[in-house]
């Protein structure tokens, strides 16, 4: 028996990158019918495991069969020399299925903007055991790694690789900064008034100015005189002072930051 053409529809299959490019390969599969009126399937639709393998319930048996990996490249790993790790929420918690967030750590080359590998945890064990298969020359050829204020991945870079230099992301770094300042003003408003800062109150007016690039400030609170009238009007005043990050500095991006 013969089969006869049915129909068409067209799918979306995810293929690996194409000069550095995400690549999308859309199949106009056939949709066949058979002409026998007894036939139990009646329609199907083509298959060729050389275009897309069929799916098998689950998105890891797409990258995995039995613990195999179906992509196993060197070259895709080769060549990195900065080194950028940070963890991420893979799987949300559900109470229903009395399940806690899982968390992973994703290892990227920075300067080709490419994800490496996708290792379960957020613990420094995790990137500790990603290094130990890495062979020396490539440990070696690492010469800056980027992460966020994490001693477990910090602990991990530095143990695992040969001396490289360690650039903390500069989101942490003015997020750390501007805590540091806040908490130096709530210290001082404690000391000076025994309250914390209500409306009208000289240090709880100028919280958001403390936390300001110098060079959003306009005169009246760049100059020495008004940070010493400040001062003096609240019995106290700031320990820290306003600044952004040098240009071309690690820091470089956010426009917000503060040294103290």
């Amino acid at each position: 028996m013969v089969a006869a053409a049915h129909d068409r529809r067209t799918v979306q299959v995810r293929d690996l990158a194409i000069g550095g490019r995400p690549c999308r390969l859309v199949w106009s599969k056939r949709i066949w019918r058979c002409r026998e009126p007894l036939c139990p399937t009646a329609t199907w639709t083509e298959r060729r495991d050389d275009v897309a393998r069929p799916r098998h319930g689950s998105a890891m048996h797409e990258v995995t069969d039995d613990g195999l990996p179906l992509v196993d490249d060197p070259a895709r790993t080769a060549g990195v020399s900065s080194l950028g790790v940070d963890e991420r929420s893979f799987l949300k918690a559900s109470y229903l299925r009395k399940r806690r967030t899982t968390f992973v750590t994703g290892l990227v080359d920075l300067n080709r903007s490419r994800l490496l590998d996708i290792v379960p945890g957020r613990a420094g064990s995790a990137v500790t055991d990603w290094l130990e298969g890495r062979d020396d020359p490539w440990l070696s050829a690492v010469e800056k790694v980027a992460l966020d204020p994490h001693r477990g991945y910090f602990n991990a870079l530095v143990g695992g690789l040969d001396a490289p230099t360690v650039v903390v992301d500069a989101f942490h770094v003015v997020k750390l900064a501007n805590t540091v300042v806040d908490e130096v003003r709530r210290r001082v408003q404690q000391e000076q008034t025994g309250h914390r800062g209500f409306k009208g109150d000289p240090l709880y007016g100028i919280r958001r100015i403390l936390l300001t690039g110098a060079e959003r400030l306009n005169d009246k609170w760049t100059s020495p005189r008004s940070a010493g009238s400040a001062r003096r009007s609240g019995g106290g005043g700031p320990r820290c002072w306003p600044t952004s990050p040098p240009t071309g500095s690690a820091t470089e991006g956010p426009r917000r930051s503060t040294v103290w």
